[in-house]
Parts: C-alpha cells; sequence; structure tokens
C-alpha cells in the first residue's frame, strides 16, 4: 500500500512541473544576442554544400536589426535583408527589407507567448502560428520550433521558422529560401 501512495505522490509532482513548462517566451526563439551569427545557404538546395555564391550571413546589429548580407564575410558583403524585431505584447516587426520589398509598418507575426493554433490579423495582413513539430534544414533537425506563416500585402509574405536558443532556422517566402548552414 505504501508504495503505490509514493507513486502516486510522484506521479503528480511530475506532471506540476510540466504545466510550468508550456509557457513559451518568443525570445527564447530569437537568438538576440550581440555576439551570434548565422550562415544561410540561398540555393534553395540541401544536397552538397553551398558556394560562397550562395552563403548569405547574418548577425545582430543594435540588438533587435536582423542584418543578413551575401558573400564569404559578413563584414565585407552588401545587406540584402533586413528585419528590425520588436517583442512586446507581441513579436513584430518595426521594419524589413527583403529583395523588391520594404516597408517601416509594424506588423505582428504572432505574440509574444506563442500557441500553436493562434492567428493575427491586421488590416492587409494575416499570420497564424505553430509550434512543436520538427523541421530539417541543412545544418540539422530541430525539435522546439515556433513557426509564423504570413501573408498579405501589408509586409513580407512567408514561413519564418524558428528554433530555440538559436534564432531563424528557415525562411520561405517572396521569391527567397534561407535554409540554416551553421548558426555562429
Amino acid at each position: 500500500m505504501r508504495w503505490w501512495f509514493a507513486v502516486v505522490l510522484f506521479g503528480c509532482n511530475k506532471q506540476d512541473k510540466v504545466d510550468v513548462d508550456n509557457q513559451v517566451d518568443i525570445t527564447d526563439y530569437l537568438g538576440l544576442d550581440e555576439d551570434r551569427a548565422w550562415t544561410y545557404r540561398a540555393d534553395g538546395g540541401s544536397g552538397p554544400p553551398p558556394t560562397t555564391e550562395n552563403l548569405l550571413r547574418a548577425r545582430l546589429v543594435n540588438g533587435e536589426t536582423f542584418d543578413i548580407r551575401r558573400g564569404g564575410r559578413w563584414a565585407d558583403g552588401d545587406s540584402e535583408i533586413r528585419f528590425t524585431y520588436v517583442v512586446d505584447s507581441h513579436f513584430r516587426f518595426a521594419d524589413w527589407r527583403i529583395p523588391g520589398e520594404s516597408g517601416n509598418t509594424s506588423l505582428a507575426l504572432g505574440f509574444a507567448n506563442p500557441v500553436n493554433g493562434q492567428s493575427i490579423s491586421e488590416s492587409s495582413w494575416f499570420c497564424s502560428t505553430q509550434s512543436g513539430a520538427l523541421l530539417s534544414t541543412y545544418y540539422g533537425i530541430f525539435d522546439d520550433i515556433v513557426q509564423f506563416d504570413c501573408e498579405g500585402p501589408a509586409g513580407p509574405s512567408g514561413v519564418y521558422t524558428f528554433a530555440r536558443d538559436v534564432g531563424l532556422v528557415h525562411f520561405e517566402g517572396s521569391g527567397i529560401v534561407l535554409d540554416l548552414v551553421a548558426p555562429w
């Protein structure tokens, strides 16, 4: 009889811990750390290693702007893609620039504490949130992701996928495919 009580007691404690850990904070998925750098392949392939011409290097500038440049070194490249992130009660772009599109209107991608299945609609902009799925990139397989699928003429439509403790690992939209090659 005593062993049964111990099993029930330990089972309850474990359940309480799971409930606390289910809260997701988007900042854990953005990689907003001044020393971080990322390398992406922009050729849409997943086969052999990409050529230097198809590499895009990214860094965080001023703690909030994700600046992506083409070439062998970030310092020598021209900025091709820029997203300035803002996190308040929502996760949003304050401004963005991708080939052929730019803007400086605040656009929400999702909530600061995203939940699978949530959506946001603002005038001509709509984003839905998916989380918890697996994603495979050239670099590896990520099992803890948050993905925002956004569309509309107000901003850069596409699917933005962020992995916990890494940052943006995949983007596909507006004629661009970014796939993580290395998170450094």
